[in-house]
C-alpha cells in the first residue's frame, strides 16, 4: 500500500504544470484598487513560479495615488525582475502610469506611444487650496525623484512630468534617459533585452534570460473583471451621488427598501473606488 501511495505521489508531482518562464500581466484600465490587486497578485504568482521575469503591458490614463503606490511597492520588492511595456502603438501611460513605468526594472515603450502628464489632481470640484496642492505636488515630485535616481534614470527631466505636466513620446523618453528601450512588440522586447544585465532596486545585479522562454498571460479573475469596470474612479462620484439619493429616498419614504439597499450598495462601491474603504469591505457590504 505504501509503495502504491508513493508511486501516486511521484506521478502527481511529475504531472504538475511547469512554471511559466515569463508571466505577462495586462493592465489596460484606470489604476484603482482592483487593478492594483491584480498586478500584486500577478507578481506574487510569478515569484511563486520562480519565473524569469514579469512583463506588465501597460495602457492607462492614470488613476488613484494609493493604488499606484501599492503597485510600485510590489514592483520594488519583487523577487522577479519586472519589465513594464507601454504598448501596443497608440496607447499611453499617463499620470500614475508614468510613475509605474519609471519604477520598473526595465522600462520599454512601443513606437507611437507617450507617457508623462503626471501632475496630481484631486477629484471633484470646488476652489483649489493652493497650499495643499503645492504640498501634494512636492510630495509626488520627491517620490518620483527617489524612484528614478535609484534606477539610474534622469530624475530632473522626470520631475517635469509632475511639476510641468510634461509629456514624452517614446523617442523623447529614450533620448532623455527615462526609459531603457523602444520595442514594437513583446518579441522585439525579448530580443533586445535578452542577456542584458540589470540592476535591481536593492542594488543587486541580474542577467535577464528571456529568449526561448514561454510566455503565459496571468488573467484577471471574473470578480476582478466585473469590479474593475464598476469601480472606475471616473464614475465613482456619480455612484456616490446615486447612493446618497437612494438613502435620502429611503429615509423620507420608509419601507420602500429598494432605494435604501441600492443606495447603500452604490455608496459602498464609490467609497471603495476612491480608496476610502479597502476592497474586502466591499465583500462585507455585499
Amino acid at each position: 500500500m505504501s509503495r502504491i501511495l508513493w508511486s501516486l505521489c511521484v506521478l502527481l508531482a511529475s504531472a504538475s504544470p511547469a512554471a511559466a518562464g515569463i508571466l505577462k500581466l495586462d493592465l489596460d484600465d484606470v489604476i484603482h484598487p482592483i487593478t492594483a490587486e491584480y498586478v500584486v497578485q500577478g507578481i506574487t504568482q510569478a515569484e511563486t513560479e520562480q519565473a524569469k521575469a514579469v512583463i506588465l503591458r501597460l495602457s492607462t490614463p492614470g488613476g488613484l495615488d494609493p493604488s499606484m503606490r501599492q503597485i510600485i511597492e510590489k514592483i520594488l520588492s519583487s523577487k522577479v525582475p519586472v519589465i513594464v511595456f507601454v504598448g501596443p502603438s497608440g496607447v499611453r501611460a499617463a499620470s500614475a502610469g508614468f510613475f509605474i513605468l519609471l519604477a520598473a526594472d526595465v522600462a520599454v515603450m512601443a513606437p507611437g506611444t507617450n507617457t508623462g502628464a503626471a501632475h496630481p489632481v484631486s477629484l471633484g470640484g470646488g476652489k483649489p487650496d493652493e497650499v495643499m496642492d503645492k504640498k501634494i505636488e512636492n510630495d509626488a515630485a520627491a517620490y518620483l525623484r527617489s524612484l528614478t535616481a535609484k534606477r539610474g534614470r534622469n530624475a530632473s527631466v522626470a520631475e517635469k512630468g509632475v511639476t510641468e505636466s510634461k509629456s514624452f513620446t517614446e523617442t523623447e523618453a529614450l533620448k532623455e534617459r527615462l526609459i531603457d528601450g523602444v520595442a514594437k512588440d513583446l518579441e522585439g522586447l525579448v530580443e533586445q533585452f535578452d542577456g542584458k544585465t540589470i540592476q535591481r532596486f536593492d542594488g543587486s545585479s541580474v542577467v535577464l534570460k528571456l529568449k526561448g522562454e514561454s510566455v503565459r498571460t496571468f488573467e484577471m479573475s471574473l470578480r476582478q473583471r466585473v469590479l474593475a469596470k464598476a469601480l472606475n474612479p471616473n464614475i465613482a462620484l456619480m455612484l456616490g451621488l446615486i447612493g446618497l439619493m437612494g438613502l435620502y429616498i429611503e429615509f423620507t419614504q420608509p419601507g420602500l427598501v429598494l432605494p435604501g439597499v441600492a443606495g447603500a450598495l452604490c455608496l459602498f462601491l464609490a467609497m471603495v473606488a476612491l480608496n476610502i474603504l479597502p476592497v474586502n469591505a466591499l465583500g462585507v457590504a455585499f
